[in-house]
């Protein structure tokens, strides 16, 4: 099956097409965020400190007076950062066991070769 024929099945069902939504959102903000960022992610305001929503600070502060909307932008990007470097780390084994010649690429980094026969 084609990634074209996979995306159709996947946005015609309406689940499919929520969750592909949410997917796409949290991508755009992710690239975006820096860019509508309010504050500076370590910018402290010690007259700000434990406030709650409101038209400055959308998300409030914390106990040290950060923008809390701001950090949860930039946090979102880092938590992709390192959600897409696991998925491909945790891919390369079966990466490694289709292609031989990458398991001889791949093998002097990590010490060993990885063999998934034996599973």
């Amino acid at each position: 099956m084609s990634g074209i024929a996979v995306m159709r099945d996947l946005v015609s069902r309406p689940s499919g097409a929520i969750g592909l939504g949410i997917v796409l959102f949290h991508i755009v903000i992710a690239i975006i965020g820096p860019a509508i960022a309010p504050y500076d992610y370590a910018q402290q305001d010690v007259d700000a400190i434990l406030q709650a929503p409101s038209a400055a600070h959308w998300f409030g502060t914390d106990r040290l007076g950060r923008d809390v909307f701001t950090r949860t932008l930039l946090g979102g990007r880092e938590a992709m950062t390192i959600s897409t470097a696991a998925t491909i780390i945790a891919g390369m084994p079966m990466c490694c066991q289709i292609s031989p010649k990458l398991n001889d690429m791949m093998s002097p980094f990590f010490g060993y070769t990885f063999n998934l026969n034996g599973i």
